[in-house]
């Protein structure tokens, strides 16, 4: 049990109308609120605990379109960038590292803001 566990446990009756912000890519409280027994909602539908993360997660995939490979690229300067693949936001790391270990995602990564132009892009090393 964790600090964020024991916080949910203890305001369990607010759960459904709070919102939560972070910038945090873990996912450690998306866990703690699922261990209360509360569904988590990234698009604020008010279908569970709403929680707000506009640094991106780690469990923010891009979807591929059906047909459409991307691997073996060497990318170079700080205006490189894949667009327009939307997220699914996926509940557990068992999905994070099937979807690392699909080859048409290796040059591909999670969801995560560049907030520093200097910033070293980790991808998918599969």
């Amino acid at each position: 049990e964790n600090a964020y566990v024991r916080l949910f446990n203890k305001i369990q009756k607010l759960m459904p109308r709070i919102n939560i912000v972070t910038l945090n890519y873990d996912t450690l409280i998306e866990q703690a609120i699922a261990s209360v027994g509360y569904p988590v909602d990234y698009n604020g539908t008010g279908e569970g605990v709403t929680v707000l993360k506009p640094h991106g997660s780690s469990n923010f995939l891009p979807r591929m379109p059906n047909g459409c490979n991307i691997s073996g690229n060497v990318m170079v300067g700080c205006g490189t960038f894949f667009d327009g693949f939307p997220p699914d936001a996926v509940a557990t790391n068992q999905e994070v590292v099937q979807w690392c270990n699909d080859p048409r995602n290796s040059d591909l990564s999670p969801a995560l803001s560049m907030y520093e132009k200097g910033k070293r892009v980790v991808v998918n090393s599969s």
